[in-house]
Order: C-alpha cells, then structure tokens, then sequence
C-alpha cells in the first residue's frame, strides 16, 4: 500500500472511532466514511483489534476515542461522572497561594514575623520560624522544611519570647493538635500583637478521612467571627470512615470536581482568623462539657 492510502486509512480510522459514540450522526457519516474505502477495506475496518487502533493513534487520542465509547453506554444524565483527564492541581505544596486570595496580610517591612509550627510549608513573609517537631511526626506528613531564618524548638503553649515580641503571629493548621488549646492561644496572644490563625473545619476532617489517623487531630474548630470555638472529637467520631477517595481526588493530578470545589471555595474547608490585639476562644471536652473560655 502507498504512503498515500495509508495516511487515508488511518485518517479515516481515527474519525469512525470518534464519531461511532453519537449514534445521532452515526449512520450517516459513518456510511459516507464507508463509502470513500474500497470494498476490500470495509470488512477489516470494521473488525479493528484493539491492537491496530493503538497502532494509528497517540495516547492521547486513545484517551479521548475510549472517553466517547463510554459515553455512549450510560445515560446522559450521568456522563457527568466520567473524568475528563485534564490537568489538575497535583499534591499541595503550600498554603500561602491560597491564602492571599482570601487574607490581606498587613505586614509591613522591617517588622517582625513569628510562624509558629512552621513544619513543612514555611509562611513566606515570616522572619523566625518555630516547631515543635524536627523529625518525623504522625502530626505532619511532609518533611520540616529549614530556610535562612532563625529557627526555634519549642512547644506552643510555653512559647520562649517575650511580651509582644512580634508584630505578626501566623498558625497555620496547628491549633487542632494541642492538648490545651487555651495555652496555646493565650500564647499566642502574649507574644504577639496581631496575627493569622488558620484551622481544618470538621467537614474537612471527614471528607480526608483524617479521622482515622491515631494521634493526629484531637479537636475540630468552628470560627464565629473573632471567636474559636474547640470542640474534642468524641471517642466513636475518630474512626475509620473507609472512604479515602475525595482526599485523593484533592491531590490528584487530574482535575476533577471536588478538587475545583476545594480550590475555588477553600474558606468553607479552612477557618482563617485575622486579628488584632486579641481573639477569643471556647474549649469544649468531649462530652460536651465548657472546659474554659477568655469571653466573659
């Protein structure tokens, strides 16, 4: 076969194996695709293996020819289900990106920046940073990462800082991990003199499944305007959901619709506090019981 017929039969393979999911046109264009090969031809075209399709066609065009075939066995009520394979945002490498879409942060030049349980996403604008853990932690999946600033050992609740020593305070995604939150808050108030305070929501725990992770968060936060509101999981709420699969779909490398979801609405999966002078909180223990509050 020349070079010419075979550039023909391959351009009309590609386009019957695109068209035959639309059963609105399939007969009609199809015939005419039909029409233009010799009869030789029409019998092997229609009994293609799967072996020669792949032969004529990059992967992704394979992708493309399989996403129509499926389509077109379930309703079109429901195709919405199917992927769409195109790129998404992969794992999260930081949390400042998403940040400054939501948060003015009002930090000035020259002026101090404490990030407290800085761990493996280091506050860009911070000067100091602080952790309670060098190593590895069931608290953290990712690795410490270590810049050029001044880095600081120490526990959140027993800060080693003076009185109003920074001029910014920033925690991020560490409050939901102490054993006292009230320590920890009122130290972050002493050493402070505004900041940002960020959390999971309980909707998020769930839908990642982190409740199945021992040891990782023992409470879930509600934010009421300038007040943080900890509440600790009950005993039969930290358990295996058995259902991993949106925490996944968050990280894939595809987009899909719950990771645009989280992306485009990420305040409805986070509580992120700016304040001023002070905030305040409630702690609540388990059983529903006021353990102590700075509101009165």
């Amino acid at each position: 076969m020349i070079l010419k017929e075979k550039i023909i039969k391959r351009i009309l393979l590609k386009l019957i194996n695109l068209l035959k999911p639309y059963k609105q046109i399939n007969e009609i264009l199809i015939e005419e695709l039909f029409s233009l090969l010799p009869d030789s031809e029409k019998d092997w075209i229609t009994r293609i293996s799967l072996e020669e399709i792949k032969a004529v066609n990059s992967p992704k065009e394979l992708l493309v020819i399989y996403l129509n075939q499926i389509a077109g066995l379930i309703e079109p009520e429901e195709r919405f289900l199917i992927p769409t394979f195109e790129n998404g945002f992969g794992p999260e490498t930081d949390r400042f990106s998403y940040q400054q879409k939501y948060i003015d942060f009002p930090i000035k030049e020259g002026e101090k920046v404490l990030d407290i349980g800085s761990g493996g996403y280091p506050f860009p604008l911070a000067t100091h940073l602080a952790d309670l853990f060098e190593g590895e932690t069931p608290h953290r999946s990712e690795p410490l990462v270590r810049d050029h600033h001044e880095f600081s050992v120490c526990n959140i609740e027993d800060l080693p800082y003076e009185d109003k020593e920074f001029d910014f305070v920033y925690c991020s995604h560490v409050l939901e991990h102490v054993s006292d939150p009230a320590k920890a808050c009122e130290e972050i108030m002493r050493v402070g003199k505004g900041g940002y305070v960020e959390t999971p929501s309980r909707t998020s725990d769930i839908m990642f499944n982190f409740t199945a992770l021992k040891n990782h968060h023992r409470w879930h936060i509600i934010l009421a305007k300038n007040t943080l509101i900890f509440c600790e999981w009950a005993d039969k709420e930290q358990r295996d959901t058995g259902c991993s699969d949106f925490f996944k779909m968050f990280i894939s490398k595809y987009k899909n619709p719950f990771q645009t979801l989280i992306w485009d609405n990420r305040d409805l999966f986070v509580n992120m506090l700016l304040w001023t002078d002070k905030f305040f909180y409630y702690i609540f223990d388990k059983n529903g019981n006021l353990i102590t509050t700075n509101k009165h």
